[in-house]
């Protein structure tokens, strides 16, 4: 399991919920904002235990913290109570109703909704007298992936937290000890959206890496216009989704542009990579990422793939050869 805690432990949220236990000013609801849907459940936890945990910070080895994750605490409890499901109107005033009841092991209660999206508008005006004026020690822990599913209501009534997406670095350094292959680990970071959950995602993705193995092989063989037709033929029968192609592409140009710039690049081993290159400089690499930019809202509208792609890797070539000359 990623070490999570050395993510979030820097984070303004956990900050902010740490502090407010210290000086005993624990709020009644938190909303905690992520756009990691696979991880919510698992930040979920953290602040969980936090709340519940005798000691400063959480001991993540107490019976408190242990029966949290595996969710068996008698006073923590978590919707839906299956995954997968939804959280239903009785899973809502269940949670009303039991809110009543003063806790059995300790002076807190925590109830944690995984997701708020589960929750339909009308489950979510039946929270709203709890999350206002809740009984002493409730605390309630709502996770969301997007404020669009969420109340306004309920949203005035909860503190807002939020999980940003993380750096590269801090991704790699959380990360190392769960996906040993440190190259295909680097690879899958550099390329992902700044969470753990797209990490994981790339990782496991061999079609990815086939994207990326095209996505190389184009910036090293396009050198004329004699190549656009069998390089456009090699990515098209790859069986590799284009958007993916599209989205390695641009990971290797936005690189490529740092760079020829002196920058730092996090996936060290593409230097190599790119010292083998000829034709481009920064502003053939600016040029190509616009032209991307554009075949991505045309593959959207269902351009053909075959005149999309050959039109893209003649832009490429049109830009490698305009800026080289100027």
């Amino acid at each position: 399991m990623a070490n999570l805690l050395k993510l979030i432990k820097n984070t303004t949220a956990y900050k902010m919920v740490s502090l407010d236990k210290e000086h005993g000013r624990l709020s009644h609801a938190y909303m905690l904002f992520t756009p990691d849907k696979k991880h919510v459940k698992d930040y979920l936890k953290i602040f969980a235990k936090l709340i519940v945990c005798k000691s400063k910070g959480y001991c993540d080895c107490c019976r408190e913290c242990r029966l949290i994750d595996e969710e068996k605490l008698t006073d923590v409890k978590f919707y839906p109570l299956k995954d997968g499901d939804k959280i239903s109107a009785d899973d809502v005033t269940e949670i009303v109703n039991d809110s009543f009841i003063k806790p059995y092991e300790g002076d807190k209660k925590v109830y944690v909704i995984t997701d708020a999206s589960l929750t339909n508008p009308a489950g979510q005006n039946k929270l709203l007298k709890t999350l206002e004026e809740p009984s002493e020690g409730v605390h309630i822990l709502i996770g969301a992936t997007g404020e669009y599913s969420v109340l306004p209501t309920v949203k005035s009534r909860v503190k807002k937290l939020e999980i940003p997406l993380f750096s590269q670095e801090d991704l790699f350094s959380a990360l190392k000890d769960d996906f040993t292959d440190v190259e295909r680990l680097k690879t899958a970071v550099s390329n992902s959206d700044g969470t753990i959950g797209g990490v994981a995602r790339l990782y496991n993705d061999e079609k990815f890496f086939k994207a990326e193995d095209l996505a190389k092989s184009t910036l090293k063989n396009l050198n004329t216009s004699k190549d656009v037709l069998k390089v456009s033929n090699e990515i098209l029968s790859s069986g590799v989704n284009l958007l993916d192609y599209l989205s390695a592409l641009e990971n290797l140009f936005r690189d490529l542009a740092v760079y020829y710039t002196g920058g730092k690049i996090f996936n060290g081993t593409l230097v190599g990579f790119f010292d083998t290159l000829n034709g481009f400089n920064r502003a053939s690499c600016i040029y190509a990422l616009d032209k991307i930019t554009d075949s991505r809202k045309r593959e959207f509208f269902n351009n053909n793939d075959t005149m999309l792609l050959e039109r893209l890797l003649l832009s490429i070539l049109e830009g490698k050869y305009k800026w080289k000359k100027l």
